[in-house]
């Protein structure tokens, strides 16, 4: 089922009260919902990865092939304890990792979340504490508190961020 919601607060807040109001709404009218899939609005991917993970039974993390550039990627990696990281620069200047990491990957900007109520948790704490921060503090705060075992990290054989009409 797709929920359709309007952030009136765009223009003040970041893109993580957009995905806040839309986690909400998709618990205020979905009843028993057993996951939420949630993707940037403006990509193209190949039908064959997006299809591996909705059939996907863990939580996911998705990555794509793109270099990395700090002036538009947002990256995703794995720090020497085992956890999954974000880093981007909202002014798209140059990223800085301040911890050893064990693989970096550019992020694929989609995400399965398949504990709706640690999803649940998350959302009302961020909008208690984090809400002019952007989509990767629900995201990041989700991943967290999951164990490595329930999380798989998927990625897109093509994909296309289409930020400009050249990209389309």
């Amino acid at each position: 089922k797709i929920v359709s919601v309007e952030n009136t607060h765009f223009s003040d807040l970041s893109s993580g009260y957009s995905l806040y109001l839309g986690i909400k709404a998709a618990f205020d009218e979905v009843s028993n919902m057993s996951e939420i899939f949630f993707a940037e609005g403006d990509l193209d991917v190949d039908e064959a990865s997006f299809q591996k993970i909705l059939s996907c039974e863990k939580s996911v993390i998705t990555y794509n092939r793109e270099t990395i550039c700090s002036d538009k990627s947002v990256v995703v990696y794995q720090n020497e304890s085992n956890r999954y990281c974000y880093a981007f620069n909202r002014a798209h200047g140059l990223l800085k990792i301040n911890e050893p990491f064990k693989a970096i990957w550019n992020s694929g900007q989609m995400w399965k979340f398949t504990n709706t109520e640690l999803l649940k948790k998350v959302n009302d704490f961020f909008y208690e504490h984090y809400i002019s921060e952007s989509n990767l503090s629900i995201i990041q705060g989700y991943f967290d508190e999951l164990s490595l075992e329930e999380i798989e990290v998927l990625g897109f054989s093509r994909w296309v961020n289409c930020n400009t009409r050249a990209d389309y």
